[in-house]
């Protein structure tokens, strides 16, 4: 859950976000898993209105494949 700096997954990441906002969602980047415990976020987050407490939908992008992906599904 770092800073993305690889070219493909920065577009994909401003991709989801535009779709997101297409279909009418609001849209935060860098979503914090829990507020203030830890410095863990979600690259995208949809939610239905702006001051929802829960996404509809999260998206998290993994720049390389390795056996800890499967950890990061919350």
């Amino acid at each position: 859950m770092g800073i993305h700096s690889k070219t493909p997954g920065i577009n994909l990441i401003e991709n989801l976000q535009m779709l997101g906002e297409v279909l009418g969602y609001y849209v935060n980047s860098e979503y914090p898993v829990e507020k203030g415990i830890t410095k863990e976020a979600i690259d995208v987050a949809w939610f239905l209105e702006k001051g929802h407490k829960f996404p509809l939908m999260i998206l998290e992008i993994e720049s390389i494949a390795t056996n800890a992906s499967a950890a990061n599904a919350w």
